[in-house]
């Protein structure tokens, strides 16, 4: 119900008062939109105040106020004020919907991350729980700032976890993972940007380092620019073997990852390339038995132990002796 004084002004100019009032409009500006609807209806001032008598109360009566419900007031202000009125209405209660809609969304998103903010300290206390020492330092974790990896349970201090991702990304070692031989896990990105903080010039070599892994692993799908000290990027494109890179401006054959050879397939191409290569090298790497990687076909040395091994760039193992993948290519056993 509204409650509206018998002394005060008209209920529907007091209602639109009010919903101005709300609206953000100062008292000037209120006063001049009353006094133009007051202006333009003035001729249908009798007409207007006839038509809810049973509204108002009987001289005898010793109520002070008039009552109306909310439909009675509503309609009572359409017929007065007509479509001006109602655009404002709709104004009214549009902004009315959207700021309990708004409300409504900011009490969800606060309680959601109440709810992730609860579940991180349980995670966190869980860890703390089964452990504590940092792994690598082997000293208490609350002597000093630690961090909680998300991929797996273990906890470090930040410096030691940092010492040891620096040495990762100028290994060139990817991806890196969790120091523990038993975990071994991949450590989220989130977690190496928060151990690089101090240090952006290395948070921009493992952008770098880690992108060429990513493109070296998957050569049948990503393709880096043969030119040296060019790090443009591309898809592998079957059907359009030449590629010119807008970076370095070169042209190269994406089937056989060399100088663009117009009118001459690959393999004639190849056979005339090592017929031209350089014969020093080739004695030299001949001597020190370099043999190539079967997946990127990286130059590799070995310098001790067993002729199994893993290449450094894409990780794909191989046997040195024949040269083949160990994935029951190679039969030497």
């Amino acid at each position: 119900m509204i409650k509206i004084n018998s002394k005060s002004e008209d209920p529907s100019l007091a209602l639109m008062r009010q919903m101005l009032k709300e609206d953000g409009f100062d008292e000037a500006a209120i006063e001049f939109q009353l006094s133009q609807y007051k202006h333009h209806n003035e001729k249908d001032k009798q007409h207007q105040q006839s038509s809810i008598p049973s509204t108002k109360p009987k001289e005898n009566s010793k109520e002070s106020l008039w009552k109306f419900t909310d439909e009675q007031i509503l309609d009572h202000v359409l017929e007065r004020f007509g479509t001006e009125i109602k655009a404002i209405l709709s104004s009214y209660m549009l902004s009315q919907e959207n700021e309990k809609q708004r409300k409504n969304n900011q009490k969800k998103e606060e309680e959601k991350r109440e709810k992730d903010i609860s579940k991180e300290e349980k995670e966190l206390q869980d860890k703390l729980r089964e452990q504590k020492d940092c792994p690598i330092c082997i000293e208490n974790l609350f002597t000093k700032d630690f961090l909680p990896l998300k991929q797996c349970p273990h906890v470090y201090h930040i410096e030691c976890l940092e010492t040891q991702i620096v040495q990762n990304i100028k290994d060139r070692r990817f991806p890196i993972v969790c120091p523990i031989l038993d975990c071994k896990k991949e450590i989220n990105f989130g977690d190496i940007m928060n151990s690089l903080q101090k240090r952006p010039e290395l948070q921009q070599d493992y952008y770098r380092h880690s992108l060429k892994f990513c493109l070296d692993s998957n050569p049948d799908e990503y393709l880096n620019c043969p030119t040296p000290d060019c790090d443009y990027a591309f898809l592998f494109d079957p059907a359009g073997p030449r590629f010119d890179c807008p970076k370095c401006k070169k042209s190269y054959c994406v089937s056989c990852k060399t100088n663009w050879h117009f009118k001459q397939r690959c393999e004639e191409y190849k056979k005339k390339k090592e017929a031209q290569s350089d014969e020093v090298f080739f004695k030299f790497a001949n001597q020190k038995n370099f043999k190539k990687c079967p997946q990127c076909h990286f130059w590799i040395e070995k310098s001790e132990g067993c002729n199994h091994m893993k290449c450094s760039r894409c990780q794909t193992l191989f046997c040195y002796r024949c040269g083949l993948r160990r994935d029951g290519t190679c039969q030497c056993g």
